[in-house]
């Protein structure tokens, strides 16, 4: 790892539970070639885990992870999520979908099926292969609050014609795709984050 990174600390210190070395595994990481999908990798291969970086690179940019390119431990796989692919993984970071207006109001219908299909294909491998799957969700899904800070009862303020609904009608039903998945024995994990700023 190189100093120019910028967001991941050249050293990374990890103290295991009573000296055990923690378990390498092999992480899918969907929309990699992003900006926190490819932050993830770099954080995953220092760690020394196996990585697949998914990305059919809509938005994405190749030259995010070029530097994993030839690592044995990297494989970039490009594939769109909306199509099902059979792999096998122990952990899963979906993080695919385009967030930009710019990327979004290009294609609304395409926004929608990264959301919906494409966390259905990536539950589907997360229940296959007994996978954890973290699913990552933006506080776009709940619109433009009329009220701030937002308490845990809000229900939102979401424009469902507007031209950015595409974005937060998807990422909405992509929230509730996992709720349905999430059963007895599922290891399912949602984050609804705040816009994320750069250091």
């Amino acid at each position: 790892m190189t100093a120019t990174s910028g967001f991941v600390p050249k050293e990374i210190v990890a103290i295991p539970p009573d000296g055990l070395k923690p378990a390498k595994k092999r992480i899918l990481v969907t929309g990699g070639g992003g900006f926190i999908g490819s932050h993830m990798i770099d954080f995953l291969m220092q760690l020394g885990h196996e990585v697949l970086c998914m990305d059919n690179f809509f938005c994405g940019d190749k030259a995010n992870i070029t530097r994993w390119l030839g690592n044995p431990r990297f494989e970039l796989v490009r594939h769109d999520v909306t199509q099902e692919i059979l792999l096998e993984v122990d952990q899963i970071y979906h993080l695919a979908c385009p967030a930009s207006p710019v990327h979004y109001q290009h294609n609304a219908i395409k926004t929608l099926k990264t959301n919906v299909i494409g966390t259905l294909n990536m539950c589907g491998i997360a229940k296959r292969t007994g996978a954890r799957l973290l699913l990552a969700s933006t506080s776009e899904v709940y619109g433009d609050p009329e009220e701030h800070p937002q308490k845990e009862t809000y229900f939102g303020n979401v424009n469902c014609i507007g031209t950015r609904s595409c974005y937060d009608e998807g990422r909405w039903g992509r929230s509730r795709m996992e709720l349905v998945r999430a059963q007895p024995g599922r290891n399912f994990l949602r984050i609804d984050a705040p816009h994320l700023k750069a250091p």
